[in-house]
Order: structure tokens, then C-alpha cells, then sequence
């Protein structure tokens, strides 16, 4: 997705946990290889919440 001059992917992840849903978003710049980014963009996503499910 093009941002200005930049393009930028962007990751929306549903995380299921029990009874509950939590719609989490991340993105990251596309700076070479665009599946690089969507894994970027996914890890910035996930990366707090998932930090506080695995303590």
C-alpha cells in the first residue's frame, strides 16, 4: 500500500483467546523483499499482546 513515497504493509490479526477476540493491527515499511514487511508488519502486530499472554 503506498504511503507518500513510501510503501508500507499493513497486518490486521484476530486473536482468539477463550471467549474473547482482539482485533490488533501493525504495519512496517517495504524496504526491499514485500514479504519481509508483511512479516514485520505482522510481529509489530502481535508483539505486546502476545508478550503479555506468554508471561
Amino acid at each position: 500500500m503506498p504511503f507518500g513515497s513510501c510503501e508500507v504493509a499493513v497486518a490486521v490479526v484476530l486473536l482468539v483467546c477463550g471467549g474473547w477476540v482482539e482485533q490488533l493491527a501493525g504495519s512496517a515499511l517495504v524496504a526491499g523483499d514485500p514479504r519481509q514487511a508483511v512479516v514485520r508488519a505482522t510481529l509489530n502486530a502481535v508483539n505486546r499482546r502476545l508478550e503479555a499472554l506468554l508471561a
